[in-house]
This record gives C-alpha cells, sequence and structure tokens, in this order.
C-alpha cells in the first residue's frame, strides 16, 4: 500500500515528470478500450495502480478527466516505455517518449532508413515496426508499376541500416526491434519485387483476393503457354531461350502497364483478369530462368 498513493488531494505533490507522462498517455489514449488497456496490459518495471480509470462511463474527450481522480503511476526512467502499448501507429519513440518524424515518402534528402530511428538525437532509438503497407515501408508511392531497381537500392540501404547483426551490442529491446523490423523489410521486399505477388497484395489492401478458377483465362493463351513449355524443355540452345524470355518479358511489361491501369481506375474485376494472365507468363519466365544464367 505504500507504494499505492492517490492522487486525489495530493496535485501539489505531483513531480513534473509524473505530469509529462500523464499527458502523454491523456494525448495518446483515446477509447475506452484505451482506458482498460492501461490497467490490464502496460508493462513496466513499477508497480502501476489505477481507480478512476474505469469509474466514468464518458470516454468521449479524456481531456476533462479530473487529473484528482487518477491515481499515481510509480514512475522511474522505464516507466515512459508505457506509451508503447497506446501508440498503435507510432507517433512516439518507445524510449523517450518524443514525437517521431512525420511520413518522410518520396522526400529523396532523407535516408530511407531515418523513418525506422526516433529523430531525437539524443535518443536515436530503434522503432519497433508500424502497421504501414509494405510501399511506404520503402517511402514508395503506391502504384503497381514499381521500378524494380529504385525498390532494390533502397531494401539495400534500409537493411545497412536495420540489419540484426548491426545491434550485437545493444539492449534486448533494441535487438528484438531490429530482428522484427528485418524481418517485415524482408517479407516486404519479396512481394513488392515480384509482378504477381505485388498485384495480390494490391488486391489485398482494396480488401479482396484471386481465388484459384475464379477468373477464366482466354483459351488461345493457354494454348500459347502450353506450346512454348513444350519448346522449352526441347531447347538447349541459350540463345534461342534468349529469344523466347524477351519476347515473353514483353509481354509481361504491357499486362503491368495494364494491371497499374486498372488499379488506377479501380477496375478490379479487370485487374483480376490481367493477374491471372500474367501469372502464366511469369512461369515462363522462371522456367526459362532456371535454364539460363540471363535474367
Amino acid at each position: 500500500m505504500a507504494n499505492l498513493l492517490c492522487c486525489c488531494g495530493y496535485k501539489n505533490r505531483l513531480v513534473d515528470g509524473m505530469a509529462r507522462n500523464m499527458k502523454l498517455l491523456i494525448r495518446l489514449t483515446s477509447k475506452r478500450a484505451h482506458i482498460k488497456s492501461i490497467a490490464q496490459s502496460c508493462q513496466i518495471e513499477r508497480n502501476v495502480c489505477y481507480n478512476s480509470f474505469l469509474l466514468s462511463n464518458s470516454y468521449s474527450n479524456l481531456r476533462q478527466i479530473d487529473m484528482r481522480k487518477l491515481l499515481v503511476f510509480r514512475l522511474s526512467t522505464s516507466s515512459v516505455r508505457l506509451v508503447r502499448s497506446f501508440s498503435n501507429n507510432n507517433k512516439f519513440c518507445w524510449k523517450c517518449g518524443g514525437k517521431l518524424r512525420s511520413d518522410n515518402s518520396f522526400d529523396d534528402s532523407i535516408h530511407p532508413a531515418e523513418k525506422f530511428y526516433c529523430p531525437h538525437t539524443e535518443c536515436k532509438a530503434l522503432q519497433p515496426p508500424s502497421n504501414e503497407d509494405y510501399f511506404k515501408q520503402f517511402s514508395l508511392p503506391l502504384h503497381y508499376n514499381v521500378e524494380v531497381s529504385e525498390l532494390t537500392r533502397r531494401y539495400k540501404k534500409i537493411q545497412q541500416r536495420l540489419h540484426p547483426d548491426k545491434f550485437i551490442h545493444a539492449c534486448e529491446e533494441q535487438k528484438r526491434h531490429a530482428a522484427e523490423q528485418s524481418s517485415l523489410i524482408n517479407k516486404a521486399y519479396d512481394t513488392l519485387l515480384k509482378p504477381v505477388a505485388r498485384a495480390l497484395y494490391m488486391l489485398e489492401l482494396n480488401g479482396l483476393s484471386l481465388e484459384e478458377g475464379e477468373v477464366a483465362v482466354d483459351s488461345s493463351l493457354l494454348l500459347e503457354i502450353l506450346e512454348l513449355n513444350e519448346e522449352i524443355e526441347e531447347l538447349q540452345e541459350e540463345t534461342q531461350l534468349k529469344t523466347i524470355f524477351e519476347e515473353n518479358r514483353d509481354k509481361i511489361n504491357q499486362l503491368i502497364a495494364k494491371i497499374e491501369l486498372a488499379f488506377q481506375e479501380h477496375d478490379y474485376s479487370r485487374a483480376k483478369q490481367f493477374i491471372a494472365e500474367i501469372k502464366y507468363l511469369v512461369n515462363i519466365e522462371d522456367k526459362i530462368k532456371e535454364k539460363t544464367y540471363f535474367h
């Protein structure tokens, strides 16, 4: 009980640090469920006590809650870590509580990995993964027709800064964030790099999916694919294979442009049709790559 000190009647005894943290929590917590999570989910190394969080039936404006009704958090330097439990959008640093930089998409003057770190020079802590889509992870515009060379360049620059090997001597918190961030970036890169995976992901972003057999592919294309497969199996001359590869790549690029336009126009049924077709062409390309060294 000695650690549980009620704020009611003790407003003047609140230390500056405690007041700042309380204001931050109020700013971050805007729903009743979030209030409840303060009592149930906070994981700091000090005792946390609560009383009046659950007394009020109105949570529409937390700034109106009387500070005197709140119980004192027994604060320590680590208590600011509580902030990360309430910031689903990673707007505040888990370590120092400072505000993180706003989205720096399309700003080439900023290193693509900077967005993953606290911007405050006295902190510079690596942040946990955000809920941003894969395009924003690389600060790229949300377009299907991705410039692969630029995607790869950004991927390499980010991984140079986020790879877990860079955090061997860091605290456990930073090591965990590095592993999670690196894994997310790898997954995002693999998805955006491949035309089919990228298209399916963009459908997912729009709440859609493409089920097997959902779209009927033109029989003439299927016949062409069958003949190409047989021809690739028989051919051994790399020059001939390269010719087929380049012709097939041109068809893929044409479909990529059509899929991009379909997404821009929100014509998802047409996008699905083109995605079903590009799957076959990408399979042809992969088959040729297995027999040759060129890409």
